[in-house]
């Protein structure tokens, strides 16, 4: 499972998500889930979420974006505690050095954004 893990995560670093504009229509009080289409392949798949028509004006257009996943990895079952007991942990602690590389990168490029309070929104954040 570990391994599958692994794979899972390196795979989402090629998903781009795409928001696009919902259809004109009265906003109610019914809870409608967005409508989401996916394209492409494993390699590099788009995945488009219909975002509703205020959002996308707040947006000022079709905008997308790319994640950055990282897993890290603890032990908890017995075999993991047999593992650690016997000094056997070496690809938990390479996943969890790398995925630490990879937050830590995404915080310094995030750090050095200058987003302006005015585009959160009304939620309190001043």
């Amino acid at each position: 499972m570990f391994n599958d893990m692994t794979v899972a995560i390196n795979d989402l670093c090629s998903v781009e998500f795409v928001l696009v504009r919902g259809e004109t229509r009265e906003e109610s009080d019914d809870h409608v889930p967005p409508a989401v289409k996916i394209q492409g392949c494993r390699m590099r798949l788009k995945v488009f979420l219909t975002v509703p028509q205020s959002v996308f004006a707040m947006l000022g257009g079709p905008k997308s974006f790319m994640i950055t996943p990282v897993f890290f990895s603890v032990g908890i079952n017995e075999q993991a505690s047999i593992a650690h007991r016997l000094g056997n942990i070496e690809p938990q602690d390479k996943c969890n050095l790398y995925n630490f590389a990879k937050l830590n990168e995404y915080y310094r490029r995030f750090k050095k954004l200058t987003i302006p309070l005015s585009n959160v929104g009304n939620r309190g954040m001043h």
